[in-house]
């Protein structure tokens, strides 16, 4: 399921939705009856509705969503605070604003207990992304996280990667991998071809020595990592942690986080960043029973 060549595809532009059958103008990737058709999948997966959607074509949700919040939901916090040495599995909701009302995957680690507390965040999962805002939908996005070494330096193997498959059409997608640094933790995102579409990385000052603390959520906040093109360095997007402000999110501990994608950027590579935010917060911002109970290292 996860090797790196994958059959030849139709591009994007050359497919039409099934949900715009109706509007024989209407070509992937164009307006749909004024929605893409990543919001219209989006909008039937927020009301459970899939009686009408090819399993097949549940993918294509991640069309043309230039910004996503990743939420984690607060029984997923509160077992990470509660059970002292095995944290509980990740859960998220995915949605299209912070507000619960725009949520659309519901997304689950499956992971054993023995593991999250002899490896803490660098254990090894495999993350599923379900169609709907609740439990009970279909699979549609498989990520497979192996057992590697906390990100570091000058390291010349055992990289941090998430493999990230499409479920209903078995077919890989890409991945995002940590890369050789010296300074400042650097992660690429490839397609299933192996080729690196795009670095993920925090804001850096000194030439590039360290991580500029002051840039995009400002010294009071966390430093977002920010999207570039592969060996550029113009920002085409970022992924940020943001501060609940809902009272129970707060003393939950929950995170949520915004991802802004690069323009352009089409479906497989949405889902790859997706799997690259849920690895940024295994990494540095999750409770680490392994470290008594710490939160992982923030990267400043």
């Amino acid at each position: 399921l996860f090797a790196t060549q994958g059959p030849e595809r139709t591009p994007p532009h050359h497919r039409r939705s099934r949900l715009c059958y109706q509007s024989p103008q209407a070509t992937m990737g164009n307006i749909c009856g004024g929605q893409t058709e990543g919001e219209l999948l989006a909008e039937k997966a927020r009301s459970g509705d899939d009686a009408d959607v090819d399993p097949k074509e549940m993918i294509r949700i991640f069309e043309q969503q230039d910004k996503m919040w990743l939420k984690q939901t607060r029984r997923g916090c509160l077992q990470e605070w509660c059970c002292g040495c095995c944290s509980a599995e990740s859960e998220f909701k995915l949605g299209s604003g912070i507000s619960s009302s725009t949520n659309y995957l519901y997304i689950k680690e499956d992971s054993n207990c023995i593991t999250r507390t002899c490896c803490g965040a660098n254990r090894q999962w495999y993350t599923t992304a379900f169609w709907g805002a609740d439990k009970g939908g279909t699979p549609i996005v498989g990520m497979k996280r192996p057992l590697r070494c906390r990100p570091a330096p000058w390291k010349c193997c055992c990289y941090q990667v998430v493999w990230v498959e499409d479920i209903q059409n078995n077919e890989p997608m890409g991945y995002v991998r940590e890369t050789f640094y010296c300074c400042v933790p650097n992660y690429g995102i490839y397609d299933n071809n192996d080729r690196r579409l795009y670095d993920l990385h925090q804001p850096t000052c000194c030439c590039g020595t360290c991580v500029n603390c002051c840039a995009g959520a400002g010294c009071c906040g966390r430093t977002p990592f920010h999207i570039y093109k592969a060996g550029d360095n113009d920002k085409l997007g970022e992924v940020t942690k943001y501060f609940p402000t809902n009272p129970f999110d707060l003393a939950s501990d929950a995170d949520v986080f915004k991802l802004d994608m690069p323009p352009g950027v089409n479906y497989q590579n949405t889902a790859v960043f997706l799997a690259a935010a849920v690895l940024l917060n295994q990494i540095y911002f999750e409770n680490d029973p392994a470290k008594g109970g710490e939160k992982g290292d923030d990267g400043e």
